[in-house]
């Protein structure tokens, strides 16, 4: 498994090969003054709508750090296998992804401040099946706060896997 992240700078890093995670990049850069984070009333859903499959909006809490789930697209719902849209990450039980990680991920977005990109790649039986390539930006709520991310994951399968296959994910209890 070759996963990582780290913050995107004033760019994408050229290991990541989704033309999705480029553009939100791009109209996230485009929203606001270069160096400061855009505020969520600024984002035009009409303007990413051919991303919008593979958007997410979350809302992160102050510490503990906790995930919601505002909004979710209809391509995330399929990979994960269930609707999470109002969900907590930690109601979700994760088959393949380490909530832990996750967790590492929207943490350091929060921190910083700034948008953080990545790639996971997860193996099954020591085949690589999935690689999804990722970018977290941070949002401004109606209070000026960065307590919000809009996010986007792309999901690169290898020949002949069938999304649908995969669930990733179901709601604890």
């Amino acid at each position: 498994m070759n996963s990582w992240y780290l913050p995107a700078g004033d760019e994408v890093d050229p290991r990541i090969a989704s033309a999705r995670v480029r553009a939100l990049f791009n109209y996230w850069r485009s929203l606001g003054v270069p160096g400061t984070v855009p505020a969520r009333s600024l984002v035009d859903p009409a303007a990413i709508k051919s991303l919008l499959p593979n958007l997410m909006i979350v809302d992160l809490s102050p510490e503990p750090l906790r995930i919601r789930y505002r909004l979710v697209g209809t391509e995330v719902v399929r990979f994960t296998g269930i609707e999470i849209t109002g969900h907590y990450l930690d109601e979700l039980e994760i088959d393949d992804f380490s909530e832990a990680e996750l967790l590492a991920v929207y943490r350091k977005q929060r921190d910083d401040g700034w948008p953080v990109q990545g790639v996971a790649e997860y193996a099954i039986q020591g085949k690589r099946l999935l690689r999804t390539e990722y970018i977290i930006c941070p949002l401004l709520d109606a209070q000026g706060k960065p307590s919000q991310a809009i996010v986007l994951e792309d999901y690169l399968l290898s020949h002949g896997i069938d999304l649908r296959t995969l669930p990733t994910a179901r709601l604890r209890g």
